[in-house]
């Protein structure tokens, strides 16, 4: 495939599901890129709004740049791995329909990653924006997850989707997205690259990530369910399990540490005290557990009027 005597080099991947609001400004986000080599594929994952409205008007004024693949209502999983199965470009670059990009963006990835050889995926800085596009913070992403990264990675995921772009031969090594998991599934897929491949991030904000009240983050017991599915899937199914004791402690000691207190705030108070009485299994010296599985016994009126007094 050429556009003006040029191979595209890089295929964009975007799943789509009820998206009329923002798929538009993502679409116009990735169109207005300075490298110009590349197609993209949007997956409609079975849209029941406007969605292919909006998407039939770009695909009729840029029918060489979008292909558009309709399809029921898989989940995003599998409309990547769709996106992915449909293209054949030499490297993969995902985003979100809510999510927009810098234009210089793919410039940048591309030239990086064509100048480093031994780099399997990189990813991004990036600013969160809110439902009406205003830049509202900083993606809290930490750049000591490059190089050799599995061990760190494993304990907190922190790559943006939209922020990443990866070689097709590392997926064709590793494999797409894991379908089976109901969340978590960019983590997953991240952590099968960590293990064979180095992983590097370019800190620039060039990857625009909207905040807003469907975030799959914002789910906390389905991101919990899954997230536990992928530390086992990585971590107690491994062959080297032994050489992997430590890890596997401070893994599952944060895991069920950190839904515990989520758990404290939602004042859901027996749920949370098991969850962190599983924590104490893995670190039985967290001093902090055992005063927040003490207070977990007051009862939600106690406990607030503390929280009242504390904040006061």
């Amino acid at each position: 495939m050429t556009e003006n005597g040029n191979k595209i080099k890089i295929a964009v991947i975007i799943p789509c599901y009820n998206a009329q609001k923002t798929i538009q400004t993502t679409l116009e986000s990735v169109l207005q890129q300075t490298f110009g080599q590349f197609k993209i594929y949007v997956v409609n994952d079975g849209s029941t709004d406007d969605t292919s409205i909006v998407l039939s008007k770009f695909q009729e004024k840029y029918s060489e740049k979008i292909d558009i693949i309709t399809q029921r209502n898989q989940g995003q999983a599998r409309a990547r791995n769709r996106g992915i199965q449909e293209s054949s470009e030499e490297y993969i670059a995902f985003i979100d329909s809510d999510d927009l990009w810098h234009p210089e963006k793919l410039e940048k990835q591309f030239s990086f990653l064509k100048a480093n050889n031994n780099i399997g995926m990189c990813y991004t800085q990036g600013l969160e924006i809110d439902e009406q596009e205003n830049k509202i913070g900083t993606i809290p992403v930490n750049p000591l997850y490059k190089g050799d990264c599995f061990q760190r990675l494993i304990l907190s995921n922190n790559i943006v989707a939209s922020s990443v772009m990866v070689r097709r031969s590392v997926l064709d090594r590793v494999g797409m997205f894991d379908t089976s998991l109901g969340a978590c599934e960019n983590w997953d897929l991240w952590l099968r690259i960590s293990k064979e491949f180095l992983i590097d991030f370019l800190d620039v904000p060039l990857t625009y990530y909207r905040i807003h009240q469907n975030n799959m983050s914002q789910n906390s017991d389905k991101m919990y369910r899954n997230r536990k599915k992928v530390l086992e899937k990585h971590l107690l199914s491994s062959t080297s399990k032994s050489d992997l004791t430590h890890l596997i402690r401070k893994a599952f000691h944060k895991h069920h540490k950190l839904y515990g207190l989520r758990l404290v705030e939602e004042l859901k108070l027996s749920m949370a005290r098991k969850e962190l009485v599983k924590a104490l299994k893995y670190n039985r010296f967290d001093s902090q557990l055992y005063k927040v599985i003490l207070k977990t016994f007051l009862g939600k009126g106690i406990f607030l009027l503390a929280r009242k007094i504390k904040k006061v």
